[in-house]
């Protein structure tokens, strides 16, 4: 048996042998590349710490290299760590204090004014792509039963029969648009229900949809927009505004908005303020509404009568014409009597 192993292990010596032979004969390349290297002049700092010293500067008698020339001196402001973490996760920071602030405020309003009736919450696409989180924590803390919808595409809502008057309950509107000029067209004209307007808009466009005519029959509203203030830091919070508007400031029936106060860590700066004040208080400002009337005794009156020339003139009277006239004395305001037309209409 042991001459069987010695006999396998001096075959294995022999054809390893055998092969480098055959490998060293066959390759005339490999073999002049090792006398090359055979041949270069010991040394050993050869090719080590390149990063550091400049490859082939050796010198032959003293062996040593040339180095890299270097600057470890940092130019600059350097940052510490938390700072860099600062600018990385501030904005997130920002946000989530900006969605908490803005959560708070909603439920000091919905607590306050909008307690007695069924809130309508309205929210548009870019609010649900964009601040999903801040609705989610909005749900989570709610303090009353509410009804939620979505705004489609076009402005419409995708459930309309949300809007759909019931003779038990009052409502109020939440709505969280990206367009605030919009929001009549959303919810129709509102003279009794209270609405607040959450837009994703610059402050100049704010004050043109409370300016504009499209917020004139929107009485009791409130919008709230984030102030974008030009000097602010990265982990400030910034304060929200809220606006309403003065109706029938003139004779052309022009709106006017007003700031009532601000929103920031948590308080108002003006802490007595009515967020939903009366509007209208000194009438419509000589505002000229226009009243379709038909002859109607005893409630309306029309009346012919020729002057020396022969023109006609027309002169209404009656329950209701009175009842006008008093109502325009009294709130400030002026009638232009058109009658319809067709005689059918009226």
């Amino acid at each position: 048996m042991k001459s069987v192993l010695l006999i396998s292990a001096f075959c294995f010596v022999w054809m390893e042998l055998l092969l480098a032979w055959q490998q060293q004969s066959s390759d005339p390349y490999r073999q002049a590349l090792v006398n090359y290297r055979s041949d270069a002049p010991k040394n050993k700092f050869y090719e080590l710490s390149s990063e550091q010293y400049i490859p082939g500067t050796v010198d032959a008698d003293s062996g040593v290299r040339e180095k890299r020339l270097s600057d470890p001196t940092f130019r600059g402001n350097p940052k510490t760590r938390e700072q860099i973490w600062a600018k990385k996760f501030a904005h997130i920071l920002v946000n989530d204090r900006q969605s908490k602030s803005l959560v708070d405020l909603l439920i000091r309003v919905v607590t306050k004014y909008l307690h007695a009736c069924i809130p309508i919450i309205l929210f548009d696409s870019y609010v649900e792509q964009k601040e999903g989180l801040m609705m989610e924590s909005l749900f989570r803390q709610f303090p009353l039963t509410y009804t939620c919808g979505k705004i489609g595409l076009n402005y419409t809502l995708e459930n309309p029969e949300i809007l759909a008057t019931t003779a038990s309950k009052c409502r109020s509107y939440i709505i969280f648009l990206s367009d605030a000029l919009m929001t009549r067209h959303i919810i129709g004209p509102q003279l009794t229900d209270y609405v607040v307007v959450i837009p994703r808009s610059s402050q100049w466009k704010l004050q043109d949809f409370l300016s504009s005519k499209e917020s004139r029959d929107i009485l009791n509203l409130l919008v709230i927009g984030e102030s974008y203030s030009a000097g602010k830091s990265a982990n400030e919070e910034v304060p929200y505004v809220l606006y309403t508007h003065d109706l029938y400031i003139d004779g052309l029936g022009s709106n006017r908005p007003i700031v009532l106060t601000t929103w920031m860590n948590g308080k108002f700066s003006r802490t007595n303020v009515d967020l939903f004040p009366k509007k209208i208080r000194k009438g419509f400002s000589g505002h000229r509404f226009t009243v379709a009337l038909a002859h109607q005794p005893p409630f309306v009156f029309k009346q012919l009568s020729t002057d020396a020339v022969g023109n006609i003139a027309i002169r209404w009277d009656g329950i209701e014409i009175r009842v006008l006239k008093t109502m325009g004395n009294y709130l400030n305001f002026t009638i232009d009597y058109k009658e319809p037309s067709k005689g059918y209409l009226g």
